[in-house]
């Protein structure tokens, strides 16, 4: 470094992302912070504070409005000094999409009282700046490279915060899937799956107004087919039926009488009518999406479900099924609410109150009245505890017989 130079610091930042607590995912750490004193929280950045509030100052909430928190990203062994290379950055951007999981997961739909995550909250930006600030070079991505496109000065407004995260809110994280998907190691498979499979999922969940719910339909099977690490349309439902199977509550032939679309086709519909629910939900979002890529329409008068409910229900069971996988693996240990969460998902497809009102009378909800959403998964919880009831009053009075054989044989 010549002696007129001045001294390069970084900061990876999501600027409209605010946190209920830290959150940690292997080495890296997200932690919320006052935009005016970053340093207060994140002791490294206390040498240089004054000048991240001025860089996070081109963060804006509408022109003469900065943001007054935000979330940083800091490894471990954090030297702002040190700009990170092209393989830290990546990894960055996927931890990121980790975090994004982990919040998604902890969403409570059919509320309407609640500001649940979406993916474009975790837009993440690695900022590099002088000491004190001077011009920001904003560089394009292309696939043959980068290129520069304009300077601008750190602290004019720069960056505005998008339609879909605003107001900002702190937000609630699964803690316990953000650690067992920061104790995957890289080149175990499940970690390598859910780098392919959680971009697809980001891009179904922005609730960006570009976006469109054909468009995410086909993120969402991109995304199903890359965490499962199989591909088809019948290889795929049979594996979530396999995840799933155990918590199956409701069958198609059975469903019909809330669902009267029901109606399983093609050549493996004999059997689907024993199927539960949930396999033949991931069966006909993949009918939409052939529908969208092969013809370019599709009709949804048709349709079980509609595309909206579709978007929901695998938004709220994809989370579930990275939860089994870990298991599988013995990296996560399913919670009592995970396992109900698991119970409600047919539950919740027999049901035809909790996405719209289909009746055309009230369309007015209150939010002391519990939705049909969270009616039933209040129903699932009652149900398991009263089951899992049921076991421990069994096992124990058949211990209670076993210990009373036993005395009797010694008399």
């Amino acid at each position: 470094m010549s002696a007129d130079s001045q001294p390069a610091y970084w900061l990876a930042v999501l600027p409209w992302l605010q946190l209920s607590s830290e959150v940690r995912l292997g080495d890296v750490r997200f932690v919320s912070v006052e935009a005016a004193d970053p340093g207060q929280v994140v002791a490294e950045l206390r040498p240089v504070s004054g000048e991240c509030s001025q860089v996070l100052r081109s963060l804006r909430l509408s022109y003469q409005c900065p943001i007054n928190r935000c979330t940083l990203l800091i490894p471990d062994r954090y030297d702002p000094n040190v700009p990170p290379d092209d393989a830290a950055q990546a990894r960055f951007y996927q931890t990121t999409n980790l975090l994004t999981l982990a919040a998604i997961a902890a969403n409570e739909y059919g509320q309407h009282n609640t500001w649940n995550a979406n993916a474009s909250m975790f837009s993440l930006r690695i900022a590099t700046f002088t000491s004190p600030p001077g011009y920001l070079p904003i560089y394009q991505r292309r696939h043959d490279g980068s290129s520069l496109i304009v300077g601008a000065k750190w602290g004019d407004p720069l960056f505005y915060i998008p339609d879909e995260c605003n107001p900002p809110w702190p937000m609630s994280v699964d803690q316990r899937l953000a650690r067992a998907l920061g104790s995957l190691e890289s080149t175990h498979p499940l970690a390598q799956r859910l780098r392919l499979s959680l971009p697809f999922f980001g891009w179904a969940n922005t609730l960006a107004g570009t976006s469109s719910w054909e468009m995410e339909i086909i993120a969402l099977v991109a995304a199903l087919e890359a965490l499962l690490g199989v591909g088809g349309q019948y290889a795929v439902a049979c594996e979530v039926r396999r995840l799933l199977g155990s918590h199956g509550r409701i069958r198609v032939r059975d469903g019909r009488a809330t669902r009267p679309n029901l109606r399983p086709r093609g050549d493996h519909a004999v059997q689907q009518e024993d199927w539960f629910l949930h396999g033949f939900l991931i069966h006909e979002l993949y009918d939409i999406r052939n529908d969208l890529v092969h013809s370019g329409f599709c009709d949804t008068r048709e349709l079980t479900w509609l595309p909206g409910e579709h978007l929901v229900m695998v938004a709220f069971l994809f989370p579930l099924l990275v939860k089994l996988l870990l298991a599988q693996d013995d990296r996560y240990d399913p919670s009592w609410e995970d396992k109900a969460a698991c119970d409600a998902v047919d539950m919740l497809l027999a049901r035809t109150d909790w996405f719209i009102r289909r009746d055309g009378e009230d369309t007015t909800y209150s939010f002391e009245t519990p939705t049909a959403w969270a009616a039933t998964l209040a129903e699932a919880k009652r149900q398991r505890y009263s089951d899992e009831a049921d076991d421990i009053a069994r096992r124990l009075w058949q211990e209670h017989l076993g210990v009373q054989g036993s005395e009797a044989g010694e008399k």
